[in-house]
C-alpha cells in the first residue's frame, strides 16, 4: 500500500451521512442497537459517498434527462445527465467527509422528492450552511436538483435586493398562519387555484380555489400547532431560503421560498417540517405548497415505518463505481480492468513485465481498478493491494506523459510497481525472508497494522521492489531510514535473491 503522506489509511466509508439524533429525551435500560437506515437514508448515504469518489460514480444517481437548476447561485440551468455532471465538475466543490459529518446532515422527505440541508456539493460563491437542494426524485435517481440560498446568505451577497424583504415577510406570515390557521389569513397568502400537498401526513387541500374559502374544519388537518421557524446554525438568521435569479435574471421575482421549522401536535410530532412555497409570477402569493418531513422525526412519529413514496420505486446504487473496461492478458493470465482509460492498460503491462526482465517470477494478477485520488478509499495513499488484486489512485490525466498515453509519469510507474510488489511478495516471499528483511532494515515488524506505515517491513519491501525495477535513478524517500544505494541494493537482494537490475541509482534528492 503506497502512501503519499505518512498516516494510517482512511477508515471505512462513512456509514450514515444523514442520520440525526431525535429530541425524544433520555432512555434507561440496556443500550439499544441503532436501527438500520431507511431506504431514502441509504440512498443519500451512497450518493454522498459516490460524489466524493469522482464524477464517474455520480452518474448513476441522476436520471438520464436530469435537470440541474443553480440559478440562485448565479449559474444557468442545464439538462441531461452528461451536462449536469459537467456543470458539477466545473462549478462546484465536493465537500470532504471531515466537513460533512453524519450529525450535520438534514434530510427531509416528501412522497415525490427530498430536501437536503447542507448538501455535499458547494459552489465557489457560497458560505457553509447557506445552501440546500430541493430534489425531485424519479425511478432512476434525481430528476431535478434545484439550489436554494438562505435569506441571510442572499442579504450578504446582495444587500440592496428588495425581493428578500418580501420573501422574509411571506415566510413569517406563512409560519404564523399555519400555527393557528383561519380561512381569512390563509386566503390572503395563496393565489387563486393554489393547492397544498403534505402526502406523508395524508393532507391535500385546495387552499384557494377561487370560489369559496375552505372552512376552519377543512384547514385543521393541515395545521402546524406551535410552529416556529428554525435558526441557521452558527449564523443567527432564520432558516428561510429563496430560489431566484442572480446576474442578468436578478430582477425577476423569486420563484420559491423554503421555510424550515418545528411543529408539535402532541408528543413532539410531527417535529421538523420544511415547506417549499412556489410563488405566483409576481413573487407575492403562494401558488403551490409541498411539505417535507425530517426523516428521523417521520420515522419516530410513524413507529419506524415510512409511508409509501419515491423510495419504493428506486434502488440504491453502489457508492463507488467499478465499471468493467476490458481485460488484459499477462503471460496467459486474464486480468480484469475497471475504470481503465485508454493507455493505462499499457502501464500495467509495462510494470508487470519489469519483474520478468529482472529475473523474478511474474506477479499473479487478476484485477486492476483505477480511482480518483480524491475518493475516500484513496485518502492519503497511492494504491492498495489485496492478494492478486490492486487498486491504483490515479487516472489518465495524471498518469500519462503524452496525449496517446504511451509513456507514463514516474509517480504512476512507481505506484504501479509498488502495488505489484505486494502481489509478488504474497506468492514469493517466505517467513524466513520476511524476518531477515525486517531485521536488516532495523524495523520493529513486518506487517503489524498497529504500527505506522513507515515502521512496517512489508511497505519498505514494496518500495524497494519499485526502486529496483523502475529503471531510472530514484530514492525511497517515504519516511524510511534507508537512503543509500548500497542499503537499498542489499535489501533488494535479501528480498528477491537477485542482484539489482541495471538502471537504479540514487540522486542527491528525488521523491517518487
Amino acid at each position: 500500500m503506497s502512501h503519499t503522506r505518512h498516516r494510517p489509511p482512511a477508515t471505512a466509508l462513512l456509514a450514515a451521512l444523514v442520520l440525526v439524533s431525535s429530541a425524544s429525551g433520555c432512555t434507561t435500560g440496556p443500550r439499544q442497537e441503532a436501527a438500520p437506515p431507511s431506504r431514502p437514508q441509504a440512498w443519500f448515504v451512497a450518493y454522498g459517498d459516490a460524489i466524493r469518489q469522482g464524477l464517474f460514480n455520480a452518474g448513476r444517481f441522476y436520471a438520464e434527462d436530469a435537470t440541474l437548476d443553480p440559478a440562485a447561485l448565479g449559474m444557468q440551468p442545464v439538462q441531461g445527465r452528461t451536462e449536469v455532471l459537467e456543470a458539477i465538475g466545473s462549478r462546484f466543490t465536493v465537500l470532504s467527509r471531515e466537513h460533512d459529518p453524519a450529525a450535520g446532515r438534514h434530510l427531509y422527505l416528501s412522497t415525490r422528492g427530498v430536501l437536503l440541508e447542507d448538501p455535499t456539493l458547494r459552489s465557489e460563491f457560497d458560505w457553509p450552511h447557506e445552501v440546500l437542494t430541493v430534489d425531485r426524485m424519479g425511478a432512476t435517481g434525481i430528476q431535478t436538483q434545484t439550489f436554494a440560498v438562505s435569506e441571510l446568505g442572499w442579504r450578504a451577497a446582495r444587500p440592496d435586493d428588495a425581493r428578500i424583504l418580501a420573501a422574509h415577510v411571506l415566510a413569517q406570515d406563512w409560519a404564523a398562519t399555519w400555527a393557528d390557521p383561519d380561512p381569512t389569513r390563509v386566503a390572503a397568502l395563496y393565489a387563486d387555484g393554489a393547492r397544498l400537498a403534505d402526502d406523508l401526513a395524508g393532507v391535500r387541500l385546495d387552499v384557494a380555489d377561487g370560489t369559496a374559502q375552505p372552512s376552519a374544519q377543512e384547514l385543521a388537518p393541515a395545521a402546524l400547532p406551535g410552529f416556529a421557524i428554525d435558526q441557521l446554525a452558527d449564523l443567527g438568521g432564520p432558516a428561510v431560503y429563496v430560489v431566484g435569479g442572480r446576474g442578468r435574471r436578478a430582477l425577476d421575482p423569486f420563484t420559491s421560498v423554503v421555510v424550515m421549522g418545528r411543529a408539535d401536535t402532541g408528543q413532539g410530532c410531527p417535529g421538523r417540517i420544511a415547506a417549499v412555497l412556489r410563488l405566483d409570477p409576481n413573487g407575492r402569493l403562494v401558488r403551490a405548497e409541498e411539505r417535507y418531513h425530517h426523516v428521523t422525526d417521520l420515522l419516530r412519529c410513524s413507529a419506524g415505518q415510512l409511508p409509501s413514496g419515491w423510495w419504493d420505486r428506486i434502488s440504491v446504487p453502489n457508492a463507488v463505481a467499478m465499471e468493467p473496461t476490458g481485460t488484459l492478458s499477462l503471460e496467459g493470465q486474464e486480468v480484469a480492468l475497471f475504470n481503465a482509460e485508454p493507455g493505462l492498460d499499457g502501464l500495467v503491462t509495462w510494470a508487470h513485465g519489469r519483474f520478468a526482465e529482472a529475473g523474478l517470477a511474474s506477479p499473479v494478477l487478476t484485477r486492476v481498478a483505477f480511482f480518483e485520488p480524491s475518493m475516500d478509499l484513496c485518502e492519503g495513499i497511492g494504491g492498495l493491494a489485496a492478494g492478486s488484486e490492486i487498486s491504483l489512485c490515479f487516472r489518465r490525466d495524471s498518469a500519462c506523459e503524452d496525449q496517446a498515453c504511451t509513456t507514463w509519469r514516474r509517480q504512476a510507474r512507481w505506484y504501479t510497481l509498488h502495488e505489484l510488489g505486494h502481489v509478488w511478495m504474497h506468492a514469493n516471499v517466505t517467513p524466513e525472508t520476511t524476518r531477515a528483511f525486517t531485521e536488516q532494515a532495523g524495523l520493529p515488524s513486518w506487517s503489524d497494522a498497529d504500527l505506522p506505515w513507515d515502521q512496517r517491513g512489508v511497505e519498505l519491501a514494496a518500495s524497494v521492489l519499485a526502486w529496483g525495477l523502475l529503471g531510472e535513478p530514484s530514492t525511497v524517500d517515504d519516511g524510511f531510514d534507508v537512503t543509500s544505494c548500497e542499503e537499498l541494493a542489499a535489501l533488494f537482494t535479501t528480498l528477491t535473491g537477485q542482484a539489482v537490475p541495471d538502471g537504479p541509482g540514487c540522486p542527491t534528492k528525488s521523491t517518487p
